[in-house]
Order: structure tokens, then C-alpha cells, then sequence
């Protein structure tokens, strides 16, 4: 090899290990060609397996038998595996795209892997960790099926005062509203003239000047802070609303039918 290919190869190794991806080349017969310790480490792949011109196979077999692909004979899965990537890589290589899908490492992470067809050279695979990502979003998934459970109203809005979530009891106690996968992104101020439309508030502004209670209501929800007020329905239930607001977050309103506790206080004062 001369000095020159020798400084090619050595510039093309740094470039691999400096990448915060996962990468490894195989050549259009399935053997490898080129790789970063990035991709090793997420695989935990020993060094002894990892070589110039070892088959893919090979490598699929030290999966299976680590019981990566689930459990039953290793050959079996491993020739599960085999056509299965083999059916990704014709599958990229056709439409000339990435085949593209997450899985988890056995390192624990869990990676967005792209694969795809590289001519003269062979099928590259790069895998990204996302991890992090994963995570977040299964806590997102988590908080929002719990507040789903609340027996409160809870609807939150960004800085603007457009919607960005609202739960199942929100839509109870507010029936008119529309559905949650079209009231995403509706302004606060089109949900009060709606309600007030449908005649669901009973409040006096609200019947004698409707348009008069809107604004009081959106200068209430502009206010940062914490803040309440009660609210009355058409169907005789009472609700009290705290609102928690900030121009970096928005804000997140929270609605309880108090109509028991009036009640209850009420038989008590006209009791003494």
C-alpha cells in the first residue's frame, strides 16, 4: 500500500470514530468492509468476531445465541434473521431509500437504524442513539395517560393561548368542544365564544353580552400567576378554575365540579 492510500485509510478511520453515529459497511456478498468502535459498543460485539471479510451470517448467529432474537434454536433464527435483513437491504436498494425501523441494543440503547444501499461498495448501516428521545416520550405518554384518569379537567395552552392537550374529563364537562384530535391547536378565545354559542355558560355577562365575557375571560387567562374563578353551566353544575400561567411554559387549567360542596355550604347557611 502506498504512503498515499496508507494516509486515505487512517483519514477515513478518524472520520468513522469521530461520528456520533454508529456505523458498518458490508460489501453486496454480505461481508464486512468497514466499521466505527460506536456501532461495536452498542452491539457489545467482542473483537475477535469483528474482522475484514467475516460474513454477515456470522454475526447474526453471535446475536442469536445471546438470545437477541428471541428464544429456540440459534441456526433456526439466525437464518430467520438472515432473510430478513437480507429482504430490508433488496428492499432499500429498489426504491433506492433506507430501510429504516428502532430496536434496542443488547447495551441497552435503544437506536434509530438506517440501512442502506450504497453503490460500488455495499449495504451501510448507521444507527443513532435515542435513547434519551425514547425515554422522554414514554414519560410524556405516562403523564398523559395519568392525567387522562383525573377526575378534574385539565386543558393546557402555549404562550398565544392555543390548545396543546386536554384531557378526557375536559370533554366531559365541556361536551360541545370538539373532539381532542381537532381541538389541538384551536385558540382558548375560539373554545369561551363557543361555549358561550352553545349556551352552555349561564353567568349573566356571558348571557347579556357574550362577546363583553369573552374578552374578561381571555384577560383572565393572559394573567401570569396563579388565579381561579367560578363557573356556571347551563345544566346546573358549578365549577371552580385555577389556572397556572408563565410566558416561558403557557398554561395549564385545571377544572373541579364544586356543585356538591355549594350545595352543602348552602344547606349550612340558611341551616344557621
Amino acid at each position: 500500500m502506498t504512503h498515499a492510500a496508507n494516509q486515505t485509510t487512517a483519514l477515513l478511520e478518524t472520520v468513522l470514530e469521530a461520528m456520533d453515529q454508529g456505523f458498518i459497511a458490508w460489501s453486496e456478498d454480505y461481508k464486512l468492509v468497514a466499521w466505527n468502535q460506536l456501532f461495536l459498543d452498542f452491539w457489545q460485539y467482542p473483537s475477535h468476531l469483528i474482522r475484514v471479510g467475516v460474513p454477515l451470517i456470522e454475526v447474526l448467529e453471535f446475536q442469536a445465541a445471546l438470545g437477541t432474537y428471541g428464544e429456540g434454536e440459534p441456526k433456526e433464527l439466525t437464518a430467520v434473521r438472515m432473510q430478513s435483513v437480507i429482504r430490508d437491504f433488496k428492499d432499500a436498494a429498489a426504491r433506492n431509500a433506507a430501510a429504516e425501523y428502532v430496536d434496542k441494543s443488547p447495551s441497552g440503547r435503544w437506536l434509530q437504524v438506517k440501512r442502506r444501499l450504497i453503490k460500488g461498495l455495499g449495504f451501510v448501516t448507521c444507527a443513532t442513539d435515542i435513547t434519551e428521545k425514547v425515554a422522554s416520550e414514554r414519560a410524556v405518554n405516562l403523564v398523559h395517560d395519568n392525567i387522562d384518569s383525573f377526575a378534574d379537567s385539565v386543558v393546557m395552552a402555549d404562550t398565544d393561548g392555543t390548545i396543546i392537550y386536554t384531557n378526557n374529563r375536559y370533554h366531559e364537562i365541556y361536551p360541545d368542544a370538539p373532539p381532542r384530535d381537532q381541538i389541538i391547536g384551536m385558540h382558548q378565545e375560539d373554545l369561551l365564544r363557543r361555549s358561550v354559542a352553545t349556551g352552555l355558560i349561564s353567568e349573566p355577562l356571558a348571557l347579556s353580552d357574550p362577546e363583553a365575557w369573552v374578552r374578561q375571560k381571555i384577560a383572565a387567562r393572559r394573567v401570569n400567576g396563579t388565579s381561579d374563578w367560578e363557573s356556571r353551566h347551563r345544566n346546573g353544575r358549578i365549577y371552580q378554575i385555577k389556572q397556572q400561567r408563565d410566558d416561558i411554559s403557557g398554561s395549564i387549567i385545571i377544572t373541579t365540579d364544586i356543585t356538591e360542596r355549594k350545595k352543602s355550604e348552602d344547606a349550612l347557611r340558611l341551616a344557621n
